[in-house]
């Protein structure tokens, strides 16, 4: 297995959170599906489901990643 493919998953939740902000932004939180997440990332829906059990937690975890960032 190549280093690179590794990398991709471990950077796999930031990737979805990455999608979600620019979902969001475009349609809002209530209008975005997952869908759209999952087709912004260009992943399956289901590997969103692998990381995030739902939409409240993905922007839960977009909320936490902004914190982190502004300490």
């Amino acid at each position: 297995m190549s280093q690179p493919q590794t990398d991709t998953v471990l950077d796999r939740p930031t990737q979805i959170l990455d999608a979600a902000v620019a979902c969001f932004a475009k349609r809002g939180f209530h209008q975005a599906s997952m869908h759209d997440i999952s087709a912004e990332a260009g992943i399956s829906v289901g590997l969103i489901y692998r990381y995030f059990q739902n939409k409240e937690a993905v922007i839960s975890a977009m909320a936490d990643r902004h914190k982190q960032e502004i300490q």
